[in-house]
């Protein structure tokens, strides 16, 4: 997918539909656009997923936690990086360095988590 096309996907002020083959990205493209929606101050109760199988729900519920993990862990410019290719610039992504590392212990910590559920 062009960094273009990654962008508009990830971008929470878009509205978008995703058709691809197995492997072409989709749930790390899903994930990632949870990811810019929570940066965005979306609350995770507000955030729903659905899948076709469990396995899936599953997959996508790990995803999520090791992204937020790596965000809380890595380096500024380990962190800054992901965040670009997520779509945002240079600029935004060092003003959203902190709140990226925030939303690790944000997101575990909800009464009300994000829903990641089949059909």
């Amino acid at each position: 997918m062009s960094d273009e096309l990654t962008k508009i996907s990830c971008d929470p002020q878009s509205s978008v539909v995703v058709e691809a083959c197995a492997g072409s990205g989709k749930t790390w493209l899903l994930i990632s656009r949870i990811f810019r929606l929570l940066l965005a101050d979306v609350q995770p109760s507000q955030i729903l997923a659905i899948t076709f199988t469990r396995k899936a729900a599953q997959e996508m519920n790990d995803r999520l936690a090791t992204l937020l993990l790596d965000m809380y862990q890595k380096s500024d410019t380990e962190v800054i990086h992901e965040l670009v290719i997520r779509g945002l610039s240079e600029e935004e992504a060092k003003q959203q360095l902190s709140r990226a590392r925030a939303l690790y212990e944000e997101v575990l910590t909800q009464t009300q988590p994000i829903t990641m559920e089949t059909f």
